[in-house]
């Protein structure tokens, strides 16, 4: 049993509130059991909803899953095979001192190994201080390789500080 979370972003990745999360079994399409806590006693509905910072949280059985999201016009997404299983995430750390950015500029990190990773692998990248506003996100690049992206869309140049940013994977 573990616990999946995660967001849902517009195109200009604001959250969205009200979307529908519905968690079906990959292999058999049949409607998952989900639950509020590690040890699966409190089940909880599913589909799950997104609150307004457009983050859903809940715990399920180790196995492969569809994700069919749906918003408040329809619009739905289908992800298939997502993996969740009970296995440590790899994490890493990198230093970075991202120039000053300009409105509507961005800055792609150099290549980043971080060992086991693989193209389809989901990357979070940690921050170590408030990035005023600024967005950032990473990849992976090819096997064994991350790289992360700045983008400051805020209106004013902003000048991020060096420091080591974390990375977390999770495995496809």
């Amino acid at each position: 049993m573990r616990k999946h979370y995660g967001s849902v972003l517009d195109v200009n990745g604001e959250p969205v509130n009200g979307v529908s999360v519905k968690v079906t079994d990959f292999l058999t399409g049949a409607l998952a059991a989900l639950y509020a806590d590690a040890n699966g006693v409190s089940q909880i509905g599913n589909p799950v909803t997104t609150d307004s910072f457009g983050y859903y949280e809940f715990h399920a059985a180790n196995g492969r899953y569809t994700f069919t999201i749906t918003d408040s016009q329809a619009n739905t997404v289908v992800l298939n095979d997502i993996q969740i299983d009970d296995t440590v995430p790899v994490s890493a750390t990198f230093n970075w001192d991202p120039a000053s950015l300009t409105n509507g500029s961005g800055e792609t990190s150099t290549a980043i190994p971080v060992s086991g990773v693989v193209i389809g692998d989901i990357v979070w990248l940690i921050p170590p201080y408030n990035t005023q506003g600024v967005k950032f996100w990473g990849w992976v690049e090819s096997a064994g390789i991350v790289r992360a992206r700045i983008e400051n869309n805020t209106g004013s140049t902003i000048d991020l500080a060096s420091g080591s940013w974390g990375i977390r994977v999770r495995r496809k």
